[in-house]
């Protein structure tokens, strides 16, 4: 009797967690067909695409930012990038330029490897403070050995915007998120015998590339028949929300003291005493 009462509960137990894995694979299965119908909709992106659109505006409106990358002598001496730059790429399109980081990294995946890292985003104004196009670029040069190698890899959303307008929105309206199906992830590399037609003259990828990319990937390709990995999918969204971050955190920082400059500047003009006039 005992050896039969061991054996029930020992298929009570094993048929509870074989109900528990199937019903987490059901769940599982649902969140990755609702996240690709929805074309990874999120609220904080949407949020961060308003926020940074209306930062753009503003800080372009303020003015008083380099234009162009700088000449030849500023390159050489500093050895460094513009930190903010504006200027027009090669389809007449205005954007703002921001460096990211600027500097050293290493590689040991198979033998110790020396790069220059250069990473940057291009923000492209549209209309009423929205934004027409983002692009993060992460260029790296290494020059380990006795040939070097460039490579660069894209984050490309062609339509950043805040569908969702939250802050704009009473309570209870009905929430609009943007589909971000249409985001794109390239890689680029080719060896030091290539001439780097892509650069401009601080040797940052330009906005637009002549550069042939080795692989391109689609977020979210409706008609893909085998899509990208759900997890790589997450993934790419993830960095692409902490990216969106750090741009934010620059452009509040960037306004902010461009204001302040403003008011130091109008201060220096109208205080005065009238009296001595």
């Amino acid at each position: 009797m005992k050896r039969l009462l061991g054996f029930a509960l020992l298929f009570l137990t094993l048929g509870a967690a074989f109900g528990e894995a199937g019903e987490e694979n059901i769940v599982y299965r649902e969140a990755v067909v609702n996240a690709r119908k929805s074309g990874f909709a999120d609220l904080e992106i949407d949020n961060l695409h308003g926020t940074i659109g209306r930062r753009l505006k503003h800080v372009l409106e303020l003015g008083g930012l380099p234009d162009g990358p700088g000449d030849y002598e500023e390159l050489t001496s500093r050895a460094t990038t513009r930190a903010i730059i504006t200027g027009k790429d090669s389809d007449g399109k205005q954007f703002l330029r921001l460096r990211l980081r600027d500097g050293f990294s290493y590689s040991s995946t198979q033998f110790p490897s020396q790069y220059v890292f250069r990473a940057h985003c291009y923000l492209y104004p549209g209309a009423e403070g929205t934004m027409d196009k983002i692009v993060f670029q992460f260029y790296r040069i290494s020059y380990s050995g006795s040939q070097y190698v460039r490579d660069l890899r894209r984050y490309i959303h062609p339509e950043p915007k805040d569908v969702a307008q939250a802050e704009g929105k009473p309570i209870g309206a009905e929430l609009q998120l943007l589909n971000n199906s249409n985001m794109k992830v390239e890689y680029y590399e080719a060896l030091s015998t290539v001439p780097p037609k892509w650069e401009g003259p601080d040797g940052v990828p330009k906005g637009t590339l002549e550069w042939t990319p080795v692989s391109q990937i689609t977020l979210n390709s409706p008609t893909e028949k085998n899509p990208i990995p759900y997890s790589k999918q997450v993934q790419i969204i993830f960095n692409y929300k902490k990216l969106l971050r750090q741009v934010e955190r620059i452009l509040a920082r960037v306004e902010k003291t461009k204001r302040l400059d403003r008011d130091q500047a109008l201060e220096k003009v109208i205080d005065y005493n009238g009296s001595s006039f």
